[in-house]
């Protein structure tokens, strides 16, 4: 991946950003249990599988794959974002790696935007949570697209409200549906590899896999350096 011509970096939130893994399955589990089932009877190949989609598209297959809910979707899709929204009033934790990275990306002048499947809401909650509530000069989130991820249409959406070319970014991803959304919406992609996942994503298609967040400035310095002395010097 070549460093040097990008403007943007675009992130992902959930467990690229936000440790918010045990936060979503307590609070589909719970909404689940009111329907007499459990997250557990998905099963954890399918329930990966969910990984980067909006939460109203994840609703629509866990219909799909469970029969005889007792709620309708919609009624579903409001009692577990209301669980989920207190659970994360209670406490959000970054993904290892935050500080170290935000500490240092200033150093590497390149700015900053998120497209985040989450809603208008969640989204909003979790920057104030993690003290990135003014760190992103465009936000996009799950609400604001008509296609979730894996369409590319989130990205595609970022990079507009930059006012770049999607070839000028690179998404930070952590998910398979992710990184596909971003290399279909023609950015570079960084995949930050989470360990604490069971099952490990297939992000052959990012052009580069970290190990977490803090090694992202490192990545990025070198190579955006050359470029800016470069530049001063042919003025």
């Amino acid at each position: 991946m070549d460093a040097a011509n990008k403007r943007a970096l675009v992130f992902d939130l959930d467990e690229t950003l936000a440790d918010s893994l045990g936060q979503h399955e307590r609070a589909f589990d719970l909404a689940l249990q009111l329907n007499n089932r459990s997250l557990k009877e998905l099963g954890e190949k399918n329930w990966l599988s969910c990984f980067g989609m909006r939460i109203s598209d994840i609703v629509a297959f866990f219909y799909r794959h469970f029969e005889n809910m007792r709620m309708t979707e919609q009624e579903f899709l409001q009692e577990r974002e209301r669980i989920f929204m207190e659970l994360v009033e209670a406490g959000m934790n970054p993904m290892p790696g935050f500080a170290s990275m935000m500490i240092n990306l200033p150093k590497t002048r390149i700015r900053l935007a998120l497209a985040s499947s989450g809603t208008t809401s969640y989204v909003s909650l979790c920057l104030r949570k993690l003290g990135l509530s003014n760190s992103f000069e465009a936000v996009v989130t799950g609400d604001d697209v008509v296609h979730g991820k894996p369409h590319p249409e989130i990205y595609l959406l970022a990079a507009k409200r930059l006012g770049l070319a999607p070839r000028e970014c690179i998404a930070v991803e952590d998910s398979e549906h992710g990184v596909t959304s971003a290399k279909d919406a023609g950015m570079s992609c960084i995949a930050i590899h989470n360990p604490a996942l069971p099952l490990r994503f297939d992000l052959r298609r990012a052009d580069v896999e970290l190990p977490d967040l803090a090694a992202i400035p490192a990545c990025l310095f070198s190579a955006r350096t050359i470029s800016i002395d470069s530049r001063i010097k042919n003025k």
